[in-house]
């Protein structure tokens, strides 16, 4: 069994010494090699909402979150690339949460996540707190250590841990990537949404060591080609070394201006033998004013090894669409589209043709939007209606907000789940002062499951930079 309070109070000191280390590297980076320059940015937030529980009760919240990001970057200089130093730290207050429980799970069970760990009254979790470099080395190397969210062909991931890439003179480089992925539970200030099944299962959760590589291409003018690959292994005290998955992916993007462009990608289970992700997209500019779109996606959920998911069987889902944009003037564009979606289970598949319409307007500060889609097939009819609109108002600092949205759901498997309902939402910025701006957000919308679902939301939002 793992000690989980020294495991806990490790990672929490090792936290806490990365936030003082990154911290201390952005506010006393080197600034005889080149100039620094440095941004702070806050955002404070009140939500304020009402919903409904599983037994159809109305519950109401006040939510207090504070989000604060730090970063300083060193400019080029002498073939020294750049460096940044930044942190993304979150604070979120709820005084209701402590009411939550796991259905079924006793409050002195070990093995179950209590809600005293992972969901609380007050949360402070270091979303990322790392140091890194681009085009160092007169451009060959790039790298991260610390935490950090790395975004490749098989997605988001959370790492602490380190990577490095490194750039060859024949137009493709090679990168490695190693670490451990964030856990909610072992580690009292992190909050990962990114992992395979959410959130951690059991007190005991293994660490889990993620580690991979990347061939990429470098120099190729507007195109650009990568394979990614990784995988996930538990470490602990028992040596079981349970492989939670193995991945290969790989994304290519090709640009010919003036006469098409292509981006495509895949991500494939080794685990699970699965084909989890193939998307395409081919767009073909005919005029200036008129463009032509074909996309492709194929999705199947991949799972964590450990996961009570990865036992039942997967069935993809196919999304095919085609469309075209029109510019019929400067600031005017339709986009209409059709598709046709194929939806899989044990019995047979499913087809669901649909059509899909957006209409901008845009001139300086003032907007409109109009979106409708549809579909309609064997498990019934699905309607989404969404109109939007901005421009300032009184004063050019006051931006002022303002939709209406309708649904309409025909649900003839489950006759239950058939609903229709409406809503609107109405918001207001205000930037009172350079860098400082307060927005206000209130919506209401009702269905026939659901009515007067309100929430108000105030943002306090704040920016600063500088350099020397």
């Amino acid at each position: 069994m793992f000690n989980t309070k020294s495991i806990k109070a490790g990672i929490l000191r090792r936290s806490c010494a990365l936030i003082c280390a990154v911290s201390a590297s952005v506010f006393c980076m080197p600034q005889t090699a080149s100039a620094v320059v440095w941004d702070i940015q806050s955002d404070t937030s009140l939500n304020v909402y009402r919903y409904l529980d599983s037994n159809r009760n109305p519950i109401e919240r006040l939510r207090f979150g504070e989000t604060l990001s730090v970063m300083a970057m060193t400019l080029p200089h002498g073939g020294k690339g750049r460096i940044f130093a930044r942190t993304l730290l979150r604070l979120q207050g709820d005084p209701n949460v402590g009411e939550l429980t796991l259905v079924g799970a006793p409050a002195d069970a070990g093995q179950h996540i209590i809600w005293r760990d992972v969901i609380r009254p007050v949360r402070f979790d270091v979303l990322s707190a790392s140091v890194a470099g681009f085009g160092v080395a007169n451009g060959l190397i790039d790298f991260e250590i610390g935490r950090f969210v790395r975004l490749d062909s098989l997605g988001f991931a959370m790492v602490d841990g380190g990577m490095v890439r490194f750039r060859t003179p024949v137009k493709f480089g090679v990168g490695l990537l190693a670490g451990f992925e964030p856990s909610e539970l072992r580690d009292s200030v992190s909050w990962n949404p990114f992992r395979l099944d959410g959130f951690a299962e059991h007190r005991s959760d293994p660490t889990v060591l993620m580690y991979g590589g990347t061939l990429f291409s470098n120099d190729i003018g507007l195109h650009s080609i990568r394979v990614d690959a990784r995988e996930w292994r538990e470490v602990g005290a028992d040596e079981r070394a349970n492989i939670r998955s193995r991945q290969v992916g790989g994304a290519i993007r090709l640009a010919f201006p003036g006469i098409v462009f292509v981006d495509a990608d895949a991500r494939y289970d080794l685990i699970g033998d699965v084909l989890g992700d193939l998307r395409g997209r081919v767009m073909a500019p005919i005029t200036d004013m008129f463009d032509l779109e074909a996309r492709y996606n194929r999705t199947v959920p991949i799972f964590d090894t450990n996961s009570i998911w990865s036992v039942f069987s997967l069935y993809p889902m196919q999304d095919m669409s085609m469309g075209a944009r029109v510019h019929l003037a400067p600031g005017f564009l339709i986009n209409a589209r059709g598709s046709f979606r194929v939806v899989e289970d044990a019995r047979a598949p499913d087809y669901e043709p649909g059509a899909h319409l957006g209409i901008l307007w845009r001139k300086k500060r003032k907007s409109m939007l109009l979106s409708w889609d549809h579909y309609q097939g064997a498990t019934g009819t699905w309607d989404l209606f969404w109109l939007e609109g901005g421009m300032p108002v009184i004063i050019p600092e006051l931006t002022l907000r303002a939709g209406f949205t309708f649904v309409y759901i025909n649900d003839t498997v489950n006759t239950n789940l058939y609903t229709n309902g409406y809503g609107g939402h109405i918001s207001a910025n205000y930037q009172f002062a350079p860098g400082w701006t307060l927005r206000a957000f209130v919506e209401n919308h009702e269905t026939r499951l659901e009515k007067h679902a309100t929430r108000a939301v105030l943002v306090l939002s704040s920016s600063f930079g500088g350099g020397q």
